[in-house]
């Protein structure tokens, strides 16, 4: 069993398309618990409380809607590379959503 699945926010329908994948692989992994990854630039890192909560319901939301269960994590950072090096552990499984190639 895989202790956690991660997936990483990019735009709200990249992100949508992740939550949708991470459904799938939770049920085929028998996946413990889901991490949503938020990157947060450091510029929007001075965010008022309520601006940062509003933050975490909309992406609470977008899971809702999708059927996953998420536990939501800001993430200060200035790129996904350095994000993932910090919340990512080694081996984990993770999910990034993005236009189809």
């Amino acid at each position: 069993m895989a202790a956690q699945l991660h997936i990483i926010a990019t735009s709200e329908e990249g992100t949508r398309a992740a939550l949708r994948a991470a459904r799938q692989l939770k049920r085929q992994l028998k996946v413990a618990r889901t991490v949503l990854l938020v990157p947060c630039a450091p510029a929007q890192a001075i965010a008022t409380p309520d601006e940062r909560l509003d933050t975490v319901e909309n992406y609470r939301q977008l899971a809702s809607e999708t059927g996953v269960d998420v536990t939501i994590r800001i993430c200060l950072g200035s790129t996904c590379s350095e994000m993932a090096r910090w919340m990512l552990p080694p081996g984990s499984t993770t999910v990034v959503g993005g236009r189809r190639r």
